[in-house]
């Protein structure tokens, strides 16, 4: 967390934090910035929805990038009691694009369905 005022890009905590682990595998690919860390009740970090929330950035950037950001496609992730994770697709786009849009994820193993 910065401290209050405080600026930094993802790319520059990304190479701060690099210079500064020793293993080149720990170190991170990627850094994204989040409003708010979703904690749990006794105030952990709670890391369930850190990773549907990263799931679902991947996913959008990959129908955003096959049908165009202005498709209209939502990509929302949730708990499924099955699976484990389930996909939905919606938002304002017409039930042919969702359809597009999951014929471009399928090669995820997710649950991918439409709202």
């Amino acid at each position: 967390q910065l401290r209050e005022g405080a600026r930094a890009e993802p790319e520059e905590i990304r190479d701060f934090v690099a210079a500064r682990v020793q293993e080149r595998a720990a170190a991170p690919k990627a850094v994204f910035i989040v409003k708010t860390i979703p904690l749990t009740g006794p105030g952990k970090i709670y890391k369930v929805a850190l990773r549907f929330e990263a799931t679902r950035a991947v996913l959008q950037a990959d129908v955003d990038a096959a049908l165009g950001a202005d498709c209209g496609v939502e990509v929302k992730v949730v708990e499924d009691s099955k699976s484990g994770v389930a996909v939905r697709l919606g938002g304002r786009a017409s039930k042919t694009v969702c359809a597009r849009a999951m014929t471009e994820l399928s090669g995820y193993s997710f649950k991918i369905e439409m709202e």
